[in-house]
């Protein structure tokens, strides 16, 4: 590949990098495929580890079919349960205690004497485009008795407005007059790591204390689901409410556990869909659970911004449209996917990282970037095909012009090569007497059908047609593509120049012109073949003394004859057909005599006794 073809096909992979880059960039702006870039995400859940320290405690349908009291439970069993969690390091119950009750007292005492329980509350949140925070615009938290002693956080999560799965929660939400609300998760995490302090809020996420948890937008933490904090029941740390009521579980699975309480029966209606429980669901204090977990584990995920992605697109577009324009063509589709396999491999492993990285976007780029470089390239390699085609086909076969192409000997044949060819020349015999004899149109006639014979058998035979002279038409094998056995193909020609000799003739005579008859000279050396000239006019050509023996060869051929030189007799691979060794020639400027061998039609195995015809003019 020549070097400015190298560059223009690397600037243009930079353009193509730089396009889908930013094509990528409005697209992330615009969000167009949102829905399907959180769908793939969802795909990598579960992911991370799970504390050792949470433990659910399930409302589920064994514990309302055992407990034998209507839902929503009396707050004094409520109290029970809390005095049998008794040494947990939290109680976080995911119960919202409103309206009032006339046994509130007996909860209120229960949670006082814990000192470690987190209420939930709920809120209707509300955002302004472009507002920071969410903002509770009504709030229902628990009746006053009870939250007197205990902490309280909100219980909203934050269902994806495209398909309504929990992918987050607001850490923190506000109330009208700017008072900012943790989420239970939250209190619970400061609770049990022993933070105080204000919060403050930050483009990257929430301090509290000397603690920053990562987070997006409004505050919200996108939650890393746990591979065990799940929806089926009983799991690892999951055990039934009615289990710890009657006390079949170990004080040892309670001592120090952080103990989420809340309905885990999907007839109590707590049910949400989450990337990792899409179609049955889970409950309500899970998505809490596995919030917590997140800060617990520190393995946060964090999206990648849409100004990385865009970057990342464009580079990877890059990457690949770079392969498809400087590779073979029948590798590009193998190299790019490889490309595409190797960003999601890395993808996976950023993710377990807690990295998010992008795959719409960046997929969609490369699979863009792979479609516009193999466009351009076709179109491109098209126009040069269609370039040899037209720079070629006036003088080889259409299959050696696309052979050229194929084999990628393109530039070499245009810009020059030294190349070992069998040279041959075909003048006809007393031609320019006949041509002070005939009008210019018979003349012009004659010389057209003449040529198209012959061209028509040099393309035939796999020759390249160079020019015509005069009368003479000059052809060689072996440029410019490669011809191992050029004498062998060249004289073939030869063979057939003699016999369509009659066949000529009947055209001529046909359109009533005289016959003809021609002589043939062969010559095989090395040339250098390449295309000279300017922009006024070029043409393909060979050069050196091999044109220059071929043409003398030519001269004392007599009528219809052949003479090749002992290079060319020599070379022929296929049977040397039989010849008449003739004197050797001397050629100016050439430090060596020229010995020429007159071959015999195929009808006359005895040359004995035949007298050569020399050239006539």
């Amino acid at each position: 590949m020549k070097l400015g073809s190298l560059r223009a096909r690397a600037l243009s992979a930079v353009v193509i990098g730089f396009v889908v880059g930013l094509a990528t960039y409005g697209g992330l702006v615009t969000n167009q495929l949102d829905g399907y870039r959180q769908q793939v995400n969802d795909a990598l859940m579960p992911t991370g580890s799970t504390d050792p320290r949470v433990l659910v405690v399930g409302i589920d349908g064994h514990s309302l079919a055992q407990v034998g009291v209507r839902w929503p439970w009396p707050r004094s069993l409520h109290a029970k349960l809390v005095d049998k969690l008794a040494g947990a390091r939290a109680i976080v119950y995911d119960v919202l205690f409103s309206p009032g009750s006339p046994d509130d007292g007996k909860l209120a005492s229960a949670i006082r004497e814990s000192g470690n329980v987190v209420l939930s509350a709920e809120a209707e949140l509300h955002a302004e485009k472009g507002a920071k925070i969410y903002t509770a615009t009504a709030l229902t938290p628990p009746v006053p008795k009870l939250r007197e002693s205990a902490i309280v956080g909100h219980a909203n999560v934050t269902p994806d407005p495209s398909d309504g799965v929990v992918r987050s929660l607001p850490l923190l939400v506000s109330t009208p007059q700017g008072d900012l609300i943790p989420s239970m998760s939250l209190a619970t995490f400061e609770r049990v790591e022993g933070l105080s302090g204000p919060y403050t809020q930050t483009p990257k996420g929430v301090v509290v204390g000397d603690r920053s948890i990562p987070t997006g937008p409004r505050s919200l933490l996108t939650i890393a689901y746990s591979p065990t904090l799940g929806t089926e029941v009983p799991k690892a740390p999951v055990v039934s409410a009615v289990d710890v009521l009657e006390g079949r579980v170990p004080r040892s699975r309670i001592e120090g556990k952080i103990v989420f309480v809340g309905a885990t029966d999907p007839s109590l209606g707590d049910n949400r869909p989450t990337p990792v429980a899409k179609s049955q669901a889970m409950p309500g204090v899970l998505i809490h659970a596995n919030a917590l977990n997140t800060m617990l584990t520190g393995e946060n995920l964090q999206p990648a911004g849409t100004t990385r992605t865009a970057a990342s697109a464009a580079v990877l577009a890059l990457i690949v449209a770079l392969l498809t324009l400087l590779i073979p063509m029948y590798i590009a589709p193998i190299a790019a996917g490889a490309v595409l396999a190797a960003y999601i491999v890395w993808a996976v492993v950023r993710f377990d990282s807690g990295s998010v990285l992008d795959l719409i976007y960046p997929s969609l780029a490369i699979v863009i970037a792979f479609v516009a470089a193999l466009g351009l390239r076709y179109f491109t390699e098209l126009r040069g095909r269609r370039m040899v085609s037209n720079l070629f086909s006036q003088y080889v076969p259409k299959g050696v012009a696309d052979e050229l192409l194929v084999s990628g000997r393109v530039d070499e044949a245009i810009r020059g090569q030294r190349v070992k060819v069998t040279a041959l020349f075909c003048d006809l015999r007393a031609f320019t007497a006949m041509s002070t004899q005939m009008e210019p149109t018979k003349l012009r006639d004659l010389l057209n059908i003449y040529y198209d014979e012959t061209s028509r058998m040099v393309h035939e035979h796999g020759g390249t047609l160079l020019t015509y002279i005069g009368d003479e038409v000059f052809a060689v094998w072996g440029a410019p593509l490669p011809d191992e056995d050029s004498a062998s193909s060249a004289v073939k020609c030869a063979r057939a120049f003699q016999d369509a000799s009659s066949r000529l003739n009947s055209r001529l005579a046909d359109e009533g012109l005289p016959a003809v008859t021609y002589g043939i000279g062969l010559h095989t050396g090395d040339v250098i073949a390449a295309h000279v000239g300017t922009d006024l006019h070029r043409q393909y050509t060979i050069l050196g003394d091999t044109v220059n023996c071929a043409a003398r060869l030519c001269t004392i051929a007599g009528r219809n004859e052949i003479v090749v030189s002992s290079e060319t007799y020599e070379a022929l691979n296929n049977g040397k057909p039989p010849s008449l060794p003739l004197p050797g020639i001397k050629l100016k400027g050439v430090g060596r005599d020229l010995l020429p061998h007159k071959l015999w039609p195929d009808e006359l195995r005895d040359p004995t006794g035949e007298e050569r015809q020399g050239k006539v003019e």
